[in-house]
């Protein structure tokens, strides 16, 4: 039984991960299309591509996504940590949640389901990021133009994934701005009843102080 769930939770990790990729992978293909076709119209010979390639854009491939994928590994840990105490440990968020839980109209998610989505986009960006920069200082220097497509590409799906990254870090940050706001007005709401109170409690005084003399 415990073999089976172990297998069923790596499916499932699994399944997320090709979800989380699958857009950046058509749009990786997508523009290698068009780098191809614009090859092809302008007639480039293979020798001048990929001249071009190893010349202007092979080195700073190689030391972007390294830098990337380098930069994104340590930022990785601190913004997930700090996000799921912030937000997810919340009683805000928890009351939010069991609402949409309520609500069968929704489609059901699982309570750490945005952060999970989060850890996996970031994974799968600085994995193909570290690899990309890898694959330019190894497979790129064949001069086969192949090979050549086959890098580009990877450095394609890498930056296609640095920016599905962004974008569910972005979704992350509006749910905990949301939060902070409703708290802060609270907080505010609060302060300005008991300002309130204090006020009208210090009128009456006046009033009955006044009546007196």
């Amino acid at each position: 039984m415990q073999i089976q769930d172990y297998h069923n939770s790596i499916f499932k990790k699994f399944k997320n991960l090709l979800r989380q990729s699958i857009y950046p992978f058509i749009g990786s293909i997508l523009i290698l299309v068009i780098i191809l076709w614009w090859k092809y119209f302008l007639n480039l010979q293979n020798d001048y591509f990929i001249y071009q390639y190893k010349a202007i854009f092979r080195i700073p491939l190689f030391s972007g996504f390294l830098t990337i994928g380098s930069f994104m590994l340590s930022f990785k840990a601190f913004t997930v940590l700090r996000l799921h105490e912030d937000v997810y440990k919340s009683p805000e968020y928890q009351e939010r949640w069991v609402k949409r839980a309520m609500d069968f109209s929704l489609k059901p998610i699982t309570y750490l389901d945005p952060l999970a989505r989060l850890t996996d986009t970031f994974f799968l960006a600085i994995f193909f990021s570290l690899m990309a920069a890898f694959l330019q200082v190894t497979l790129g220097l064949i001069p086969k133009l192949w090979l050549v497509c086959f890098c580009v590409w990877a450095a394609l799906f890498s930056g296609c994934l640095v920016l599905r990254s962004l974008y569910v870090l972005r979704q992350n940050l509006v749910e905990w701005q949301k939060l902070l706001s409703k708290k802060y007005a609270d907080e505010l709401e609060a302060k300005i009843s008991q300002l309130k109170e204090e006020i009208a409690k210090k009128e009456s005084e006046c009033l009955k102080a006044a009546n007196r003399d």
